[in-house]
């Protein structure tokens, strides 16, 4: 037989209290916020991860141009071999460059025109691009990259 106390605790069990329903609110809160915590680590990790890979691209492309520097040849212009530019100075990103003499005159401004055409042929900002025959660039200078990027820069 059923009586009425016995209905009625029946229907109690069935539903779930507002405490209940809070308490249950207030975990799953806090596993989403412990969730996006340990998600933001791996957004970093990911970013730091990004950016070493495209340092090492760049790496892969700009450290054999820069070795080839060690044993290129430079084209020298003037009436002595030594002086590079066959003018008693010259212009490197703006400076103007002296040319050496002495003993080790032919090193030295074999080292400042490398310096040059390394500024040219890999500039590190558009102000490093200079345009294919203004009167500071030295004609030898003018290598195949040196014009492309002054093609570039002029359109």
């Amino acid at each position: 037989m059923i009586t009425p106390t016995s209905t009625r605790v029946g229907l109690e069990h069935r539903a779930f209290t507002l405490v209940e329903l809070l308490v249950v609110l207030v975990i799953v809160a806090i596993l989403s916020a412990l969730s996006l915590a340990g998600l933001a680590g791996v957004r970093d990790r990911s970013k730091a991860d990004k950016t070493r890979s495209t340092i090492r691209k760049l790496n892969e492309v700009i450290v054999p141009q820069f070795e080839s520097y060690l044993s290129r040849r430079v084209t020298t212009s003037g009436s002595f071999p030594q002086q590079c530019v066959g003018a008693a100075t010259f212009t490197a990103g703006g400076t103007p460059v002296m040319m050496a003499s002495g003993a080790y005159s032919t090193a030295i401004n074999r080292l400042w025109a490398q310096r040059l055409i390394m500024a040219l042929e890999m500039p590190d900002q558009w102000n490093d691009v200079m345009a294919a025959g203004s009167a500071a660039v030295p004609l030898w200078t003018l290598t195949t990259p040196v014009r492309r990027y002054a093609r570039y820069k002029n359109q």
